[in-house]
Order: structure tokens, then C-alpha cells, then sequence
């Protein structure tokens, strides 16, 4: 937990995750919380052989390494640099970067690991200043429930959305005919990747949820709020939302974190921007998966997004739900190369069914760490927090 003293009370931001093998054979869903970092982070691995697990896990092992190694300077530096732009954003995406350099070196060293690579989203809390930073490549999400309203602060870096980015008069019939699954953007493609990263206020109340994209598509936007509205802590979110998602029999690894925001002593002056109204998700022409009534527009700017990763003739294979594609030795620029893709589909994408309204969660067998106090799975051998013996 962190946390920040000031005439207006003190800060804090606790958080818990966990990683589930769901419906894969094994698990390539990594996830971080390194509290005394304030840093929390999930990545979601692919490539095979166990090539998804090592990418996963080394890109947080590598971001957090970062932290630590600039946690000196970061703490004698200024907010922000010369440009304007804070420097513990430009930082997070620094580490991402280091990430994807890790990544790619292990891929040039061992040709049983070419072509692994793995999604992130992180998360920097910054509660002395009242301001958090997410980075994020791929898409995997980051969501925020704020006043009752629950807002998808990541855009997917998918085909999907690249192409309609470029084409949004693009009709429904042939909008519907993208493929759903395949990610244009991850660590391990590229020597540079592009970093996508927001700065938003921290806001006392505040609940984030950092999730691959095994638990939302398993559970739909309208079930998540239902699960993150209740007052709950991280760790029972977590469980919470864990739960109904292997109800509902999800075919992907799990990995999700969630973080609360909090304050104690007088709340005065601490500037919450007050939203209100029914839950929503940040949702574009680009997609639309929930049905979930809609709020005002956001006033916050979206990310850019600029992706050269598509070739001129492609396929997708029958099982490439989650695909990576690679990028071409000479890549088209995207607004050429999805002018030359868009017809070439002929199958629409199959759709997942919607979950059951009220599912029967499954029994998870649960116990107390002796040390620390968290709910450990009965089946782990060690506490996930503490690191200690059950």
C-alpha cells in the first residue's frame, strides 16, 4: 500500500491480482504488484512452447527492475521535464521499452523463442501528487469505476480498430467481416515499440482494473461494474471477479489487478471530478461490444494510434484467436495495406456467446496466510504476496 500525507489527509492505494490458467493448457498471463513501486502490471504472453510464458514474465521482471534501478533519481528529479510532459510517465514508458529490448534479445539468442512476444498494461500510481500513469501495448485494458460509471481508459491495439480508425464510414456489413482476435501491437515485434500512455488525476474512490484480454472477453463490461461497485476490497474483487469468470468457461488465461484509491482524514480540496450516472466504457466508432448505456464523451484525449503492420495478402488461421501478427522486412504503410485488405475477408469472425445473467460461480477452496492475511488459493503452495510457505 501507498500512500500521501498532506493538509487534505492521507492517500492510499492498495491493490491485489492474480493470474489463472482458465482454459489454456498452460499459463502465459503474468501479473505484478510491487506496492513499494507503486507499480502494477499484467502481460498476456504468445508464441508457443512456453516461449508466451517467458515473454510475459520477463517484461515484468524487466519493468519492475527499471523502477528499481531508477527509483533514486526518480525521487530527486522534477515532475516534469522541459516539454511539459511528467517525467514519471516518460519513465513507465521507458521501461516498457527496456521490456521490449529484453524480449527481442532473447529471441536473437535462442531460435527455440523467435516470434514470442506478449501484450502489458501498467500501471504508475503517484499518490503524493495525486496522479497515476498507464502505459499499454496490445490490448490488453485498463478500466476505471469512478462515481458509479465504469470507463475503459485503453484503446486495443487490434485490426479491427486500426483499419476502422482509418476507414470510419466503413458500413457494418463489412466492418463485421474483420477479424475480432488478432493484436497489431506487442513487445517482441519491433526494435521501437509504440508506448501508449495517459496521465490522468487520482481520484480518492477510485477503483482500476488492469485485465487481460481473457477476462473481458469472458465477462461482459455491464458484469464487471456489477462486480466492482460492491464495497469490496482489491482481494475480493479480485476473487470476485475470478470467479464468475471461470463460471462462465473462459478458452483464455486469466490475469487481472485491481487497485483502490482511498483517503482518510478531511477530503477537502482534493478536487474529484464528479461524473455520475449509469456505468459506461470508453467506446468509439471503432467498437462497440457492450450494451451498456452511454455517458457524455470523455474530455480526455485518446492515445494516437499509428501502427505499420500489415501486409499486402494475409490470412488468418482458424485458431488464431489471439494472434500476433508479425511485421513484414519492408511493412506497407496501414492506410495502404487495409485498403487492400478490406474485401479479401470472407468469413465474419465467430462471435462469443453472451454469459450466463446469473452464473454459478464455481467453489474455489481458499485459506489465510498465516504472515500477511490474504486469501491464498488452497492449491498454491506459497502466498503470492508474502512469498511465504502455507
Amino acid at each position: 500500500m501507498s500512500q500521501s500525507e498532506s493538509q487534505t489527509g492521507v492517500l492510499t492505494v492498495d491493490g491485489s491480482g492474480e493470474s489463472h490458467i482458465g482454459g489454456r493448457a498452460h499459463n502465459e498471463d503474468t501479473v505484478l504488484v510491487r506496492p513499494d513501486l507503486d507499480l502494477y502490471l499484467v502481460a498476456d504472453g504468445a508464441g508457443g512452447h512456453n516461449a508466451g510464458n517467458i515473454a510475459s514474465t520477463l517484461a515484468a521482471a524487466t519493468v519492475a527492475r527499471w523502477f528499481e534501478q531508477t527509483r533514486a533519481e526518480a525521487s530527486t528529479s522534477a515532475a516534469f521535464d522541459q516539454l511539459g510532459l511528467p517525467r514519471a510517465a516518460r519513465r513507465l514508458a521507458m521501461a516498457v521499452q527496456q521490456a521490449n529490448h529484453e524480449i527481442l534479445c532473447v529471441q536473437q539468442a535462442s531460435d527455440q523463442h523467435q516470434g514470442m512476444g506478449t501484450t502489458i498494461v501498467a500501471l504508475h500510481a503517484v499518490p503524493e501528487s495525486r496522479v497515476v500513469h498507464i502505459a499499454h501495448v496490445g490490448d490488453s485494458r485498463c478500466y476505471r469505476l469512478r462515481d458509479g460509471r465504469l470507463e475503459q481508459l485503453t484503446d486495443d491495439h487490434t485490426l479491427v480498430n486500426d483499419v476502422l480508425e482509418l476507414h470510419p464510414d466503413l458500413d457494418d456489413q463489412h466492418a463485421a467481416e474483420l477479424p475480432r482476435n488478432v493484436t497489431t501491437r506487442a513487445l517482441g515485434m519491433s526494435e521501437r515499440v509504440r508506448v501508449a500512455v495517459r496521465s490522468l488525476e487520482l481520484v480518492p474512490a477510485d477503483t482500476y482494473l488492469l485485465c487481460t484480454h481473457g477476462l473481458w472477453r469472458t465477462l461482459e463490461d455491464l458484469e464487471i461494474w456489477h462486480v466492482l461497485q460492491q464495497a469490496l476490497s482489491p482481494r475480493e474483487h479480485v476473487w470476485t471477479l475470478l470467479g464468475r469468470a471461470l463460471a462462465a468457461k473462459p478458452t483464455d488465461n486469466l490475469a487481472l489487478v485491481v487497485l483502490s484509491c482511498d483517503v482518510t482524514g478531511s477530503i477537502e480540496g482534493l478536487g474529484a471530478m464528479a461524473y455520475g450516472g449509469p456505468p459506461r466504457t470508453r467506446s468509439s466508432a471503432r467498437r462497440r461490444r457492450s450494451g451498456a448505456p452511454e455517458g457524455e464523451p470523455s474530455s480526455e484525449e485518446p492515445p494516437d494510434l499509428e501502427i505499420l503492420m500489415l501486409e499486402n495478402e494475409w490470412t488468418v488461421p482458424p485458431d488464431a484467436d489471439g494472434a500476433l501478427l508479425s511485421v513484414p522486412a519492408e511493412p506497407l504503410p496501414l492506410r495502404e495495406a487495409a485498403k487492400r485488405t478490406i474485401g479479401r475477408i470472407v468469413a465474419p469472425s465467430p462471435k462469443r456467446p453472451a454469459p450466463p445473467t446469473s452464473p454459478t460461480l464455481p467453489h474455489i477452496d481458499v485459506a489465510t496466510c498465516q504472515n500477511c492475511g490474504e486469501l491464498v488459493e488452497s492449491a498454491n503452495s506459497y502466498c503470492p504476496r508474502c512469498g511465504c510457505p502455507r
